[in-house]
C-alpha cells in the first residue's frame, strides 16, 4: 500500500508537454526546440537513449536545414505564395504527429496516475530561448559563409 503511494506522488511530480505544447514550441523555437520538448518527454518516460537521440536529431538536423537554407538561391520562381507560407508549418506538423504516434499514449496512461503537463510560461521561455539560439547559430553559420566567400576571392 505504501509502495502504492509512493508510486502516486512521484507521478504527481512528473510533468510532460502535451502535443499542442510540442506544435507551439516547434512553430516559435524551431526543430531544435520540437526535438527539446520529445527529448524532455522521453526521459520522463524513463527512455534515455530515445532522449538522447531526439537531442542528437534537433541539434543535428537544425544545422543542416540552416545550411540548405543558405545554400538555395533567394531567386527560385515560386508559383504561389500559399507554398512559401506553409514550410514553416511543416516541422511542427511532423513533431507534433510523431509525439502523438509514440509519446502520447504512454504520457496519457502517467496522466491517467496524476502526472501534468507544463506551464505555458515554461513553454514560452524555452521555446523563446532556443529561439535566440537559433539566430545565434543562423549568425554563425552565415559569418562561416561569408569568410570563405571572402577568401576564395582572394
Amino acid at each position: 500500500m505504501e509502495s502504492a503511494v509512493i508510486n502516486q506522488e512521484i507521478t504527481e511530480k512528473k510533468r510532460f508537454w502535451s502535443k499542442g505544447q510540442i506544435f507551439i514550441g516547434t512553430l516559435f523555437g524551431g526543430p531544435i526546440a520540437g526535438c527539446y520538448f520529445l527529448g524532455k518527454n522521453y526521459q520522463m518516460l524513463g527512455n534515455k537513449k530515445s532522449a538522447k537521440k531526439a537531442f542528437a536529431i534537433g541539434w543535428f538536423g537544425t544545422t543542416i536545414l540552416m545550411i540548405l537554407t543558405l545554400l538555395v538561391p533567394f531567386s527560385i520562381p515560386s508559383s504561389n505564395d500559399y507554398i512559401k507560407s506553409t514550410i514553416p508549418l511543416i516541422f511542427p506538423m511532423i513533431i507534433q504527429s510523431f509525439a502523438q504516434r509514440y509519446q502520447m499514449p504512454q504520457i496519457n496512461e502517467k496522466k491517467e496516475n496524476g502526472a501534468k503537463r507544463h506551464s505555458r510560461w515554461k513553454l514560452l521561455l524555452i521555446s523563446l530561448s532556443l529561439l535566440i539560439i537559433n539566430f545565434a547559430l543562423i549568425y554563425s553559420i552565415v559569418f562561416v559563409f561569408e569568410i570563405i566567400k571572402f577568401s576564395s576571392k582572394w
